[in-house]
């Protein structure tokens, strides 16, 4: 979500399970992110019936079109790892932005490690006070 932040000012999520829905929101609310994301949709497709039939793809990517069309969005975040498969394919037919978070995840977690960054130990991440034995 703070990808998509970055890449544009409005930007829909698309998850397998409707029951997603609701952890999806309290997520954005905690982030602050609840005025950049326009809407949470779910594809109503079990998570091991995406990597069974590929035929789900014509159905992610119909409903990414009606999505971006209806919520006026101008970026789609895949809202469940088991559909990080079509994120490259669905970033060329639908010609916005297409958001995996468990690839951002893991690139922005390498870059961090590269620049040698790490959380603050001043205060809110401090190192734990030694124990008295």
């Amino acid at each position: 979500m703070h990808a998509a932040s970055m890449l544009s000012v409005r930007y829909s999520i698309l998850t397998s399970l409707p029951r997603s829905i609701h952890i999806i929101e309290r997520n954005i609310h905690s982030y602050g992110l609840q005025r950049r994301c326009a809407n949470i949709h779910a594809a109503d497709i079990p998570v091991l019936e995406l990597e069974r039939d590929p035929a789900h793809y014509l159905r992610l990517r119909a409903l990414g079109l009606q999505i971006l069309r209806d919520d006026r969005s101008e970026c789609l975040v895949m809202g469940c790892a088991g559909m990080s498969q079509w994120a490259q394919r669905l970033q060329e037919d639908l010609g916005v932005p297409v958001v995996d978070g468990v690839q951002v995840a893991l690139k922005w977690v390498e870059s961090l490690v590269q620049l040698r960054l790490g959380s603050s130990k001043s205060l809110s991440y401090a190192w734990p006070l030694g124990k008295v034995v």
